[in-house]
Parts: C-alpha cells; sequence; structure tokens
C-alpha cells in the first residue's frame, strides 16, 4: 500500500524526481507537464502540484497490477493533510484534468470511499 511520495530533485524544464514508496516496492517517478496535465496544474511553486503527481501514481499502479483505488485514497488523504486541499476537491479536478481519472475509477473510488 502507498505509504509516501517524497520530492527527490528537479529534472529539467517543469520536470521532477520523486521517491515513491509502498509496502511492496519503492521506485522514482517523473512528474512533469508532459502529463496530459495543464501547466497550470503540473507545476506549482516547489514543484509539480497534487493533480499532476496524482496522474502519475493512477499510471504507477495500473501498470503494476495494484489495486489504484486503495492507494489513491491514501495518496489524497496525506495531500488533505498536507495541503488543506480535501478528497471531494482532489476528485472535482482530477475529473477535469486527469486523464487517468476514468469515470470507472471514479465509481470504485466513491465505493471505497464509503467504506470510511
Amino acid at each position: 500500500m502507498f505509504q509516501s511520495i517524497r520530492y527527490t530533485r528537479y529534472i529539467e524544464l517543469n520536470s521532477f524526481e520523486y521517491e515513491l514508496t509502498d509496502s511492496d516496492f519503492s521506485c522514482v517517478i517523473i512528474v512533469s507537464s508532459n502529463t496530459g496535465i495543464p501547466p497550470s496544474l503540473a507545476s506549482m511553486t516547489n514543484g509539480p502540484g497534487p493533480i499532476a503527481v496524482l496522474e502519475i501514481l493512477i499510471q504507477e499502479y495500473s501498470k503494476r497490477k495494484l489495486n489504484v483505488e486503495a492507494n489513491i485514497i491514501r495518496y489524497m488523504n496525506l495531500v488533505d493533510k498536507d495541503w488543506d486541499f480535501t478528497i471531494p476537491e482532489q476528485i472535482e479536478w482530477a475529473e477535469r484534468h486527469c486523464p487517468s481519472f476514468t469515470p470507472e475509477l471514479k465509481t470504485e473510488l466513491d465505493k471505497y470511499l464509503t467504506l470510511l
């Protein structure tokens, strides 16, 4: 399960390296404005915004065939706590700006949120 994501370094224009730590693996991911996220959302003062990171996390967990919804909820809880960006707000932004945030993913996410 998702444990943390930590900025490690700036790579180049609008590209940032993060270390993703999960209970089963850790890896380096690159977050940039080339993720399909509008640049105003992909880049914040100190790096990419949480919605750009969310897009990459969805892709990473999907690629590894792990439970995307449960891991995304854990990430969204972290963002809610650290950024004061509520889960409903994150979902609203993700629906509009994350290509990987499909209606099916939202339906499954809603099911998990109902259980919490």
